[in-house]
């Protein structure tokens, strides 16, 4: 009987193997990486041919295209592209209105024995490739043994009040540098966040040491084209160096599910985890209680005339409704406890942004981006609502800073400009305004280090003089900007400035350091200056302004080749009053008569290099 079940073993995955090895379709399967607006719905081997069914996700009235010279991989062999069904090799299909395409890549035969394959258009970077197609129709990916597993603790480490340098190691496995990726850091401590870019070398490393001042969330985001998906939340302590691990496995699959986020786990699989921190416990944590999640959609206010005093009451009744809810849940009281001050930062940055959220749900009823915001006015918080607020829900200190969140530093801000006084956020408001007008800037006078020292809260004012001193180091290290000391208006200063490029094409990019959307388009647009639009005939000019901290700003411009203008507060303001700038970046684009015009439509990376193309050969006005 011994002998007839350890035959068994020994033919039940040879049985099982053959049964692959012959004609099969299989359905959805998973893959290593992609362009990120693919899936694959099939792959059928036959004797005849290979068909791969694929699903192409575009931009609306935009095409695609694969080149005649397609061919699928099998280990070292290829396997040219022999036709289409639904597209043409080397001709462009053009999306549908719902930019949803399904087209079928036909290929010579694959042998049946294999049991991956990859799908390459090219060489050349941007060129399709489709690489690590699963042919077996396993049901889940491989566990790298690689992802830590978080250790337990009924405990939450304490705030960090040091300031340290600490080290952030990012390593993303089975990364395949075919579908390079976009990777950013965020962190987010007491005083805001920065989200620095990672460059992912080709085996999926990155590293990234900053100067942290007090504890911090970090989170990692990971995708493409500036579209960035969290792959990692967790926390660090000054001094810390921790090692990140993202398993790329998790792209497939949730490009392959067509589902949202990224999976931090998905069957079992584990596809993300952290070492190194105190705080590796409490790694990914998803909150089952979220106060945004009711206010941020369609019917989370029902009158856009609210007052102030019942949007107030609004939001006390929702904090007391889902506080009383988490009560009754069964979950780790540590996770419960940090849920809970979760939940009172949310409320605070509701009542502050209350103006926000009415207008947020008003564009979200009227279904239109541009009815943004309401034609009347619309509540705005007021001292005696947010005191009542505070009088009900104390906000301890030490209970609140555990889980480190900028809520409570503009909160602060707020309640600083309206004298709210006798709590430690009253401190906090006025470092909070000494940081954004002054420390960030290397701008403290002898008056405010005495306003800093009086502070009974430490900690913020070692905060503030430390941003000072990284504010001088950036300024004595040297900088390629310039400030204007010569203001009359923005109309004249703008044709002042233009004048000294008569003849040329002038492209004024507007930025600054903390917008997303303008680095992820400066990113895009710089490698053009080497290709499409290398020219000596183009000027290509940045204006920020001071609320870029000076040392993020100067470390940025040195990668970005242009004029880097640095404007005050209300030089911008002005200029983005003549401009009627709606966000940014925000273009100004100017011909060789120096005629100018603003052009918040070349946010449109094809309409940006087609714009001073077209100025580059014609005289015509922008």
């Amino acid at each position: 009987m011994k002998t007839t079940f350890k035959l068994l073993s020994v033919l039940l995955p040879i049985l099982c193997a053959c049964s692959q090895m012959g004609p099969r379709t299989v359905e959805n399967p998973y893959f290593n990486s992609a362009p990120p607006d693919i899936r694959i719905l099939s792959v059928e081997l036959t004797d005849s041919a290979t068909f791969v069914t694929i699903d192409h996700n575009y931009i609306p009235g935009q095409w695609i295209r694969w080149d005649s010279g397609t061919y699928a991989k099998v280990e070292s062999d290829h396997y040219e592209a022999i036709g289409g069904d639904g597209i043409v090799l080397g001709e462009k299909l053009w999306m549908n209105e719902t930019g949803d395409s399904v087209y079928v890549l036909k290929f010579k035969p694959l042998p049946f024995s294999a049991k991956s394959m990859d799908i390459i258009e090219g060489d050349e970077e941007g060129w399709f490739k489709i690489m690590g197609i699963d042919l077996t129709g396993k049901k889940r990916p491989r566990q790298s043994n690689l992802i830590p597993i978080p250790p337990q603790s009924d405990t939450f480490p304490p705030f960090d009040e040091s300031i340290a340098e600490s080290t952030v190691r990012f390593h993303c496995l089975n990364y395949d540098s075919h579908n390079k990726r976009d990777c950013s850091l965020t962190i987010e401590d007491m005083f805001g966040q920065r989200s620095p870019e990672l460059s992912l070398e080709d085996d999926g490393f990155s590293e990234y040491s900053f100067l942290q001042r007090g504890s911090a969330s970090i989170s990692i985001g990971i995708g493409s084209s500036g579209i960035h998906m969290i792959a990692y939340r967790g926390y660090i302590a000054p001094g810390e160096t921790v090692d990140i691990y993202f398993d790329a496995q998790a792209l497939g699959v949730r490009q392959r599910t067509g589902k949202y986020p990224i999976p931090v786990s998905s069957d079992g699989i584990r596809y993300s985890g952290a070492k190194g921190s105190r705080y590796d416990a409490f790694q990914n944590l998803r909150f089952p209680i979220s106060m945004n999640s009711y206010l941020y959609v369609e019917d989370a206010v029902k009158d856009f005339h609210i007052s102030t005093d019942d949007y107030a009451e609004m939001i006390d009744n929702l904090y007391t409704t889902l506080s009383d809810s988490l009560e009754t849940l069964d979950m780790n009281p540590v996770v419960k406890e940090l849920n809970r001050i979760s939940l009172i930062s949310e409320a605070l940055d509701a009542l502050v942004n209350c103006e926000m959220i009415i207008s947020n749900c008003y564009a979200l009823n009227s279904k239109s981006r541009d009815d943004y915001m309401p034609h009347f006015d619309v509540a705005v918080m007021d001292k005696a609502n947010m005191e009542s607020f505070l009088s009900k829900h104390p906000v301890d200190r030490e209970r609140c800073i555990s889980l480190p969140s900028r809520s409570y530093f503009y909160t602060a801000k707020w309640m600083d400009s309206e004298g709210i006084t006798g709590n430690w956020m009253s401190e906090l408001g006025q470092a909070a305004n000494l940081y954004l007008t002054k420390a960030k800037n290397a701008k403290l006078a002898e008056e405010d280090l005495a306003v800093i020292d009086a502070f009974e809260w430490t900690f913020i004012g070692d905060v503030l003089k430390s941003m000072q001193q990284e504010a001088e180091a950036s300024l004595e290290a040297g900088s390629t900007f310039t400030t204007v000391d010569k203001w009359d208006n923005a109309q004249n200063w703008l044709q002042s400035l233009l004048s000294q490029y008569k003849g040329k094409v002038v492209m004024i990019d507007l930025w600054n350091t903390w917008c997303a959307p303008c680095r992820a388009a400066i990113k895009s647009n710089e490698p053009v200056k080497n290709s499409e639009l290398n020219s000596e005939d183009i000027v290509w000019i940045y204006i920020a302004d001071e609320s870029s901290p000076i040392s993020d700003y100067t470390s940025m411009i040195k990668d970005i080749r242009g004029v880097h203008i640095r404007l005050t507060k209300e030089q911008i303001s002005e200029l983005d009053k003549y401009f009627d700038v709606d966000g940014i970046p925000y273009y100004i684009l100017a011909d060789r008569e120096g005629n100018y015009e603003g052009r918040p439509d070349l946010r449109d990376h094809r309409k940006y290099i087609n714009a001073i193309q077209g100025l580059l050969s014609s005289p015509d006005e922008p």
